[in-house]
């Protein structure tokens, strides 16, 4: 019967996944005979739908294994068969190992891409693949994985999943300091002794410089670095030590000592610290604290030549100890007597700095009429020390 027919949707379109309400229309050339008529048909597309993710499971870090972690899952009405997968790896990385869920995996070196035989995936089903590989520099990672199969309508999309990020460099610097000699007194040189390393990282780092700004207190005398070069305060002088290292192999170590000389007493604190141009793993290596106990020199005794003498007969000579060296510039110890009459000393001794014995200083009698027992004593600041002396009665004629 001649006529016309029109097609919702048109003729010749592409059914996509899922449900599908078919309708025609069709008028007949003759109408005067003939009615108009129409139909309704319901159809259902089958097709596998894909849901597909990527991600990375930890920080790439050159030197360092990191997961590309792929999940494929079929949400459609349809199994998907003979199902592949390829994954060009970004330039920068090595590839290290795959595993999967389901099928086969392998690696094409010459085209640096894993390609997977996956099989068929039925509807409701996951395949978790993981990709291992190793970051070989720094940058920006792009990877995209792209999966085809049978029963797929390639117009619902869900193939491809992608991942970008980044690629870094990390090391960890490790920090060791000791002294020696401790404990010292005011005016005496200590040597720290500073350890850094590169510890257990697959990179040198590089770049690599040790500061120590040291205590007010603790003035500048010397410096030796096992590697790379210095920069020191000028002797005498406080300020920061630098050392440039350089580069530092995996586990490799660089010496640095440090000599100082304390100025003043007191638990003194000194920190070195490290860095790099790499990031840092674990920062809280990266420095050291030593403590150095600084103390004063004190009186330890005043000591006589003679401690018995007859009275304008006699004279002997003394010397004042100290517990250390005297500090820069010198100590000045005040003497006097106690209970002795017709004795003199000095008012007091100098000990020169660096020494903790003073010169002779002259003890000096005159007659007395009585026996003295007495002492000759020693006073800096808050702290006297002494030493017994006993004036006996002359004859009234010295001995030759």
């Amino acid at each position: 019967m001649p006529g016309g027919f029109v097609y919702t949707p048109a003729a010749g379109t592409v059914l996509g996944y899922g449900a599908h309400n078919l309708h025609v229309d069709f008028t007949p050339t003759d109408t005067a005979n003939y009615n108009n008529a129409n139909k309704d048909v319901s159809i259902n597309v089958l097709s596998a739908l894909f849901s597909m993710t990527k991600n990375f499971d930890r920080q790439a870090k050159v030197g360092y294994n990191h997961n590309y972690l792929i999940a494929i899952t079929n949400n459609g009405n349809a199994a998907a068969t003979s199902m592949t997968l390829s994954d060009p790896l970004p330039s920068q990385v090595r590839f290290t190992a795959v595993t999967t869920s389901q099928g086969t995996c392998s690696y094409d070196p010459g085209l640096h891409t894993v390609n997977c035989t996956l099989g068929t995936l039925g509807i409701g089903s996951t395949i978790n693949i993981q990709i291992t590989t190793k970051a070989l520099q720094t940058g920006t990672l792009n990877n995209t994985a792209t999966v085809n199969a049978s029963q797929w309508d390639p117009a619902t999309g869900g193939n491809t999943a992608s991942v970008s990020h980044s690629s870094i460099a990390e090391v960890d610097l490790s920090v060791s300091k000791v002294d020696s000699a401790d404990p010292i007194f005011v005016s005496q040189n200590t040597t720290y002794t500073i350890v850094v390393k590169n510890y257990n990282t697959p990179i040198s780092a590089t770049g690599v410089v040790m500061t120590d700004n040291l205590p007010a207190s603790m003035k500048f005398v010397s410096a030796t670095t096992s590697q790379g070069s210095l920069i020191t305060p000028p002797v005498g002088s406080t300020g920061i030590v630098t050392a440039n290292i350089g580069t530092l192999a995996v586990n490799g170590t660089a010496t640095i000592t440090i000599t100082v000389q304390a100025s003043a007493s007191g638990v003194i604190t000194n920190t070195a610290s490290a860095t790099a141009n790499e990031n840092e793993a674990t920062p809280a290596n990266n420095s050291a604290s030593q403590t150095t106990t600084v103390n004063d020199a004190a009186l330890q005794k005043v000591l006589l030549a003679k401690q018995v003498l007859t009275g304008g007969c006699e004279n002997t000579t003394g010397n004042v100890y100290l517990t250390g060296p005297a500090p820069t510039g010198g100590t000045t110890v005040n003497l006097s007597t106690t209970s002795l009459a017709g004795v003199t000393v000095p008012a007091s001794v100098f000990i020169p700095a660096g020494s903790s014995v003073s010169p002779n200083f002259n003890v000096t009698t005159s007659p007395v009429a009585t026996k003295q027992v007495g002492t000759v004593n020693a006073t800096l600041g808050s702290s006297t020390v002494s030493r017994g002396l006993t004036i006996n009665v002359g004859s009234g004629t010295c001995p030759p």
